[in-house]
């Protein structure tokens, strides 16, 4: 989960980065992509041991991964960032990395929407 807000943050960061925080910037969004990928490696190797409990705490942490995102808005804004796309990229990378570690698409998408009920 973390890898993949980070993702989703500096992707969307290096867009409006300077010219000395870009080639830093992406050069970050490869190496949490490194760590995503040995992530979702390490879990899909174990899915069957980690299914119950990752499916657990991805329902208990998705909620306040969306509440720091909602914290943030203003200032995503402000350094013009787009909550809102930053807020579907990192839906779209965890799914795509609950997929990847073995979640069936339903399963994965209920996680998320999941989350966003809490949050309402």
């Amino acid at each position: 989960m973390v890898e993949c807000f980070a993702v989703a943050a500096y992707s969307h960061y290096l867009p409006v980065a300077d010219a000395y925080a870009a080639p830093i910037t992406a050069a970050v969004i490869a190496d949490e992509g490194e760590h995503l990928g040995y992530a979702e490696r390490w879990l899909r190797e174990r899915f069957a041991a980690v299914e119950t409990s990752a499916a657990a705490i991805a329902k208990r942490a998705l909620p306040i991964t969306l509440s720091i995102l909602q914290s943030l808005a203003a200032d995503l804004q402000a350094i013009g960032m787009d909550p809102i796309e930053l807020l579907a990229s990192f839906s779209e990378l965890f799914q795509q990395a609950l997929e990847t570690v073995g979640f069936e698409p339903p399963a994965a998408r209920r996680i998320l929407a999941g989350a966003a009920a809490a949050m309402v």
